[in-house]
């Protein structure tokens, strides 16, 4: 089986992000024994992406598209899918609501304060998933957080949390990726701050 890789993005041509994307990409298909000839590189303008899109399925038996799904007017990935594909997009009533209620838990002040209090009872990342979480049980949606620190040592020996960082989503993210990368940003936050707080000090 070929398996092309096709990343999206103005920025990326212009050198303003580095594409890790298809790297990673490109390594979990040779570690799953899957050939990868091609990887492509195209800016956000859909005549390009479809021209793109179409001389990858000519030459492959799979295309995996990265970037160009966010909500801006130019990511316009799915646009060129469904114009390859010759269907039309669906709007999703039962995902956009589940969205909204995500986002209005989010905007919830005593559930991110609840959410903070449950990252502060243990130490390092914590997982809720689906049901089992309380806070977003009913969205669908996972959460993988850590909590970040400031300041001078509690008595417990700790120093103090002030925030937390995580990301949110589907119950089958990629939970082997995104948790060390959590623990990691959470990590180099309190290092920081830390350091912040010290030149503050002096």
């Amino acid at each position: 089986m070929r398996c092309e890789v096709i990343a999206v993005g103005t920025e990326l041509l212009l050198g303003q992000i580095v594409d890790s994307n298809s790297a990673w990409i490109g390594e979990q298909l040779a570690l799953a024994g899957i050939d990868s000839h091609f990887q492509t590189k195209v800016g956000d303008n859909l005549g390009r992406i479809v021209a793109c899109l179409r001389l990858a399925l000519e030459r492959s038996d799979a295309v995996i598209l990265c970037g160009g799904l966010g909500p801006t007017q130019d990511d316009i990935t799915r646009e060129a899918i469904a114009e390859v594909m010759g269907v039309p997009l669906v709007r999703s009533p039962a995902m956009a609501e589940r969205i909204r209620a995500l986002f209005e838990l989010l905007e919830t002040k005593k559930n991110l304060i609840r959410l903070i209090e449950l990252v502060q009872k243990a130490q390092g990342v914590q997982i809720f998933i689906g049901s089992e979480n309380e806070l977003f049980g009913t969205t669908g949606c996972s959460v993988v957080v850590a909590p970040y620190e400031a300041g001078q040592q509690e008595a417990s020996g700790r120093a103090k949390i002030v925030g937390a960082i995580g990301v949110i989503g589907p119950m089958r993210m990629n939970y082997a990726r995104i948790i060390p990368m959590v623990d990691y940003t959470a990590r180099v936050v309190s290092r920081l701050l830390g350091s912040s707080d010290q030149e503050l000090r002096r």
